[in-house]
This record gives C-alpha cells, structure tokens and sequence, in this order.
C-alpha cells in the first residue's frame, strides 16, 4: 500500500456533524464509523484573499480517498482551495450492505459542500468520479437553469457554480453488456431487481473481513457493487436524461461553464458515447471552453484507474487498481483548461 504518511488531509469533520448535510440526524456518520483513509477532507490556503474552490465528488462504493491525487494537483498547481464530501453510505467500516441509501441524499451531501466552499471562494468549480461525475453533470445543469441543487424547483439567487466542471469517468450512461444495452440494466436497476439481487449476494457469498459483505481487501472501497446503490445511479442517470434534453425539441443540451473532460475507450463502466454527445453539446455554446481528455482504448485504462497517479494496493499488498499512465498529462491539461479559462 502506498505510504501516505508525509501528506496531511485535514478530516472535513463539519461535513460528518452538520444536520444540513444529511438531511437527517439518524444519517449522520462520525469519525469512528469511518474506515482509515475514506474520510471526506479539504485543502485550503492559509490567507485572507479569496480564491477559487473545488468540490470533488467521489464513485459509487469508493470514497474520498480517490479523489487525493486530483486535489492534490489542483491546490498546490492550480492554486484552488479543493473540498471533497463523503457521500452517504459510503466509506464505513460496517457500511450494512449500503441499505437504504438514496441519490436525493447524496445531492444533499454534495449541495451542502458547495454551500460550504461558496461562501469564501472567489469562483466555484464542480468534478467528480464516475457517479460523482453525475452528480456535478445534474448540480450544474440545475445551477444554470436558475433551480434549486437539492429539489431543482425553480430560485431567484444567483448561480453558485460560477467556474468550471471536471469530470472523471462520468456515468451518465453505462456500458453495454454482451446481454444488456445499457439502457436496459439502467431500467432493471430502478426496479425491484437490485433488491433481491443484493439478499442473494448476502446470502450466498463470504466476507473476506468481518461478516460485513462489502468489506474486503481493498482499503478504500467496497468488495462488490451493491445493486441497490447502482439502482440509485440508475436514477440519477434517468433525471439527466430528461434535464439534458430541451423541453420543445428533445435535442441534446450542454453545459454553458468551461468543461473538461476525461475518459478511457477502454471504460467497461461509463460508456464514454454519452460523454461525447455532452461535449459535443457543450461546444455548441463555445467551442474554446470545452475540453475532451480522451485515452485510447489500446492503453487500458480502467474506469476507477483515471483518477489515480500511483497503482492501489490492498490490506494484502495486493495489487488493486493500476495507475493511469496519462495522469500528469491529464491534469495538466485540466488547469489550462478549467484553472486558466475559469480566470479569464
């Protein structure tokens, strides 16, 4: 396992305690329910001048701990204070099978972050990870439709995310399988199918730590996809899919802030065509601000990979996840993309 222990990532211990972020006391986790490493954290500057902000949204059965080495660039090279939440259910030393999680609570989370980092930065930017990059897709949307983050009725204050968004494996479709379109596992999962799956997994299979199934030798996230948790993905993936197209015409909508993009032909997870139709939307509006960080196929890259400057390792010092070998290249291009524009 890589040693971490010469960087220092400050515990965000006011989005574990903050009734605002969860919506609900009995949602609320503490620092002791926490597995080492997957707490969410900040990077700030230590002045009184006002700079520009960050928040990173994690994947789906992973946790902050993935969105490090992004943070990492983006504070010490692009001179951003960066925050990064973690998402409900996910994280937990007993995470019980991630029961009863819901994606209303994770725009929860996620909103409330951005409250958080809005109110001393200069100009707010939004990325994420896999599901974490739906999540920002749908803020960002709803942010310059004038809407509410959290329920998306209609507000009459200014937009919040006023600099750029990144996006890393973003799902806002997934992939097609040999027997399922993607479109067909989206439908299945919003039904009650990822429920009986997950009883079935519970039952049949073995915790290699703990009798918890979703514990296992990777430090930093889940064993297996829980089914119930996809499903909620799923239904962000719905939501967008209706936000993303114009309400007369059905056309494909883009985003109006600067956009980056960053994505692996290789991705078995996020099928990458949705991510081209929303640059290719995206440009309609400036072509000059919108940028498609694309790995080719021939390299391999893993969906979780394209975050990660160094290769994850397990408990057993089994390799987990590799590193992406186009990682410096990419975050370079991401500052000249989002840093620079955002400060024109």
């Amino acid at each position: 396992m890589q040693d971490e222990a010469h960087v220092s990532y400050p515990v965000w211990d006011q989005c574990l305690s903050s009734d605002d972020a969860w919506g609900s006391r009995e949602l609320q986790v503490g620092p002791e329910h926490i597995r080492a490493g997957c707490s969410p954290f900040f990077l700030v500057h230590d002045t009184d001048q006002p700079r520009d902000a960050l928040v990173l949204l994690h994947g789906l059965t992973d946790s902050p701990w993935f969105m490090r080495a992004i943070a990492e660039v983006m504070h010490h090279q692009g001179g951003m204070d960066v925050y990064v939440p973690l998402l409900q259910g996910h994280g937990l030393k007993q995470p019980n099978g991630m029961k009863e999680v819901s994606h209303q609570v994770w725009m929860r989370n996620a909103a409330w972050a951005i409250a958080q980092a809005r109110r001393s930065a200069r100009r707010l930017s939004v990325g994420g990870l896999s599901t974490g990059g739906s999540l920002a897709v749908l803020l960002a949307f709803r942010d310059q439709d004038g809407q509410d983050l959290c329920s998306g009725e209609q507000r009459s204050v200014p937009r919040l995310i006023d600099g750029g968004i990144l996006l890393f494996s973003a799902a806002l479709r997934l992939k097609k399988q040999i027997i399922l379109s993607g479109r067909t596992r989206e439908q299945l999962l919003r039904t009650p199918i990822g429920t009986i799956a997950d009883i079935w997994s519970e039952r049949s299979g073995s915790s290699e730590k703990g009798n918890d199934q979703l514990i296992g030798d990777h430090p930093y996230r889940y064993a297996r996809m829980d089914y119930g948790a996809a499903g909620e993905l799923s239904r962000i993936i719905e939501i967008l899919d209706r936000k993303r197209r114009t309400r007369r015409w059905g056309e494909l909508r883009g985003l109006t802030q600067p956009l980056f993009v960053a994505h692996s032909e290789a991705d078995t997870t996020a099928d990458i065509r949705a991510m081209a139709n929303l640059v290719k939307a995206s440009r309609l509006h400036d072509p000059n601000q919108v940028t498609f960080f694309r790995i080719g196929k021939d390299f391999q890259v893993p969906h979780a990979s394209i975050v990660l400057a160094e290769r994850a390792y397990g408990h057993s010092g089994s390799p987990m996840e590799p590193a992406n070998p186009f990682f410096d290249e990419m975050m370079a291009t991401a500052l000249r993309s989002i840093v620079c524009t955002s400060a024109n």
